[in-house]
């Protein structure tokens, strides 16, 4: 080959069709130039023989990688197909990958040497080269799938799995490669909306758990690829998908994933699966899920869709992942075909705490039935839910009779300015004594002083509970200043002034206090407070005598001469002025 120089051409032909060892000996001659040794090489490639397995060693596979542009067959769209498959294999042989697939000849997918090195995976993977290898599948006669060309935006993975499954396999070698050269606006998977890709991101996890191989590697992959996804390659319809996860791979870390990365639709049937599943609020991938969407999504898959268990669930979430809001917008979605049965809604203390609204926003929205029998299961629930459950309704009158309203309830709603409760008070103030029987005294001092200011009639029980109170003086004043006509007001007086000095009170509070009614009544019962009156005349009534009876046994010197004048049924009382007149500076 020394002598023959420029002349070896010959030499080269024969020998490239006979010999294995010919283009490893032609890479070792330490005394060939390159641009020489490229020309022999074309040579030599123009002539190889299927039916012989050349040797390639590192020499030759170093000098294929660094300089295949310089040799002409490589860039010749019109080679021969015959010569193609053994450069296919010397290229295979020595891992040589081509580094810029476009500067390869192509014609079509029988001519030039770019078709078969996308088929065998022997380029670099890079852009530019996925661009090509993509855009030759596409383009070429063989080509049964999608089609692709180039337009500066890199193909989801999805539809490179459509254009060609051997790019695709390509890729999936190296996905890690592929996501780095993805842009922003790229996405690792991809569809038109209302286009159902389940079945290719099913193939994808699938082909993605097997590649991986190491749980811990697929895990990272799918969280990656799910990550940078378009919002619409999502699982429709999950449950369907489930169970091969199940057995193909460990399907809690795949399954936590797509719902951490809202891969799953979320729609009733699959919200269904995951509470069938037994739905952990520790889970943050499910509450992630569900907290991510305001409503549900568009859902044809509703035929085995148990609403009434779906509502129960959702009513039952903690307020910290759902407040009622959006709980009550979901139920409005499922478009339940009955009520709720308000027995089903289960919330804690501390819920019912954050949000007393709960079942009166459901009986609001027409998801609970506004009767007696929904009420009494509200029994023994904070006023505040029950308050709320009042307000809303719009038949609570109809059915308030039946019901066991607590008598410190009774006594909020006659005392309520808020409209929605005090529209109920006329039927408690109608029948007031056996609604407010039993409740706390400030409370009964309130609806009774409410009830005296609508000019409705006290009955005489409430009032005597009212002042055989230990503060009976304070009440009897109270309700006097709203309005209790006089009368009453001195039975009542009677009543509390007979309980507390027969108590161990303090004097001077009960003496300011008799002081205040007596001038509050006006009329003959000044007297008792005017510093120069002498005598007392009071009609002759049981109120009378009992206010008289209990000044002379807790004070017996203050009256120390009663004279009856029959005739005009009154009462004359002889009073000490210096007696009556210090009992009373102890008021002051």
């Amino acid at each position: 080959m020394d002598r023959l120089a420029d002349d070896a051409n010959p030499l080269l032909v024969k020998m490239a069709s006979h010999s294995q060892n010919l283009l490893s000996f032609l890479a070792q001659r330490g005394t060939t130039g390159t641009d020489m040794l490229c020309q022999h090489l074309d040579v030599a490639f123009h002539h190889l023989s299927r039916e012989i397995q050349y040797t390639v060693d590192g020499n030759l596979a170093d000098f294929l990688q660094n300089h295949w542009r310089s040799i002409s067959i490589f860039t010749d769209s019109n080679i021969a197909p015959a010569f193609v498959e053994p450069i296919v294999q010397i290229l295979n042989d020595g891992k040589v990958r081509i580094d810029s697939l476009s500067e390869l000849g192509y014609k079509d997918s029988n001519s030039g040497l770019r078709y078969p090195c996308v088929e065998q995976n022997l380029y670099v993977f890079s852009r530019g080269n996925l661009e090509t290898a993509l855009d030759t599948i596409s383009q070429s006669d063989n080509n049964q799938d999608g089609s692709y060309s180039v337009c500066n935006r890199l193909p989801a993975l999805n539809m490179i799995m459509h254009i060609s499954r051997t790019v695709y396999a390509n890729v999936l070698g190296h996905l890690e490669e592929y996501f780095d050269l993805l842009t922003d606006n790229e996405k690792t998977l991809d569809c038109p909306s209302g286009q159902n890709i389940a079945d290719d991101l099913f193939h994808i996890l699938d082909d993605i758990c097997q590649q991986a191989g190491q749980e811990k590697s697929a895990e990272k992959l799918i969280h990656t690829l799910l990550d940078k996804c378009s919002p619409s390659a999502r699982f429709p319809l999950f449950e369907d998908r489930f169970d091969h996860f199940e057995d193909r791979f460990d399907h809690f870390d795949v399954y936590a994933t797509l719902m951490e990365n809202d891969a799953v639709c979320f729609t009733p049937i699959n919200l269904q699966f995951v509470f069938n599943r037994g739905f952990d609020e520790g889970n943050h991938s499910l509450v992630e899920w569900i907290q991510k969407h305001d409503s549900f999504e568009q859902d044809s898959e509703r035929k085995e869709l148990d609403k009434e268990y779906i509502s129960d669930c959702i009513l039952n979430l903690s307020p910290t992942i759902l407040n009622i809001a959006k709980k009550i917008r979901l139920l409005q979605e499922l478009e339940l075909d009955s009520p709720i049965p308000i027995s089903s809604i289960e919330p804690d203390k501390q819920e019912l705490e954050h949000c007393p609204e709960i079942y009166a926003q459901l009986l609001k929205s027409g998801f609970i039935a506004d009767t007696a029998e929904s009420f009494k299961t509200l029994d023994g629930l904070p006023w505040p839910v029950r308050e709320a459950w009042i307000k809303e309704s719009q038949k609570f009158g109809d059915y308030l009779g039946d019901v066991k309203l607590h008598p410190n309830e009774a006594c909020h709603i006659v005392c309520a300015t808020d409209q929605r409760l005090k529209r109920f008070a006329g039927i408690i103030m109608d029948d007031f004594r056996s609604y407010t029987e039993g409740s706390d005294e400030l409370n009964l001092l309130n609806a009774s002083a409410a009830l005296i200011k609508e000019r409705k009639p006290i009955d005489k029980e409430t009032l005597q509970e009212l002042a055989e109170y230990d503060d009976g003086l304070d009440n009897t004043l109270f309700l006097f200043d709203a309005g209790l006509e006089p009368k009453s007001a001195i039975v009542m007086f009677a009543d509390a002034l007979e309980y507390v000095t027969a108590q161990d009170q303090p004097e001077n509070e009960i003496v300011k206090n008799m002081k205040h009614f007596f001038q509050k009544v006006g009329d003959n019962y000044l007297k008792f407070t005017d510093p120069n009156s002498k005598c007392i005349i009071l009609p002759n009534t049981d109120e009378n005598q009992q206010i008289i009876k209990t000044l002379c046994n807790w004070k017996p010197q203050l009256i120390p001469q009663i004279e009856k004048i029959d005739e005009k049924n009154l009462i004359k009382i002889r009073r000490d002025q210096k007696s009556w007149n210090e009992f009373f500076k102890q008021g002051e």
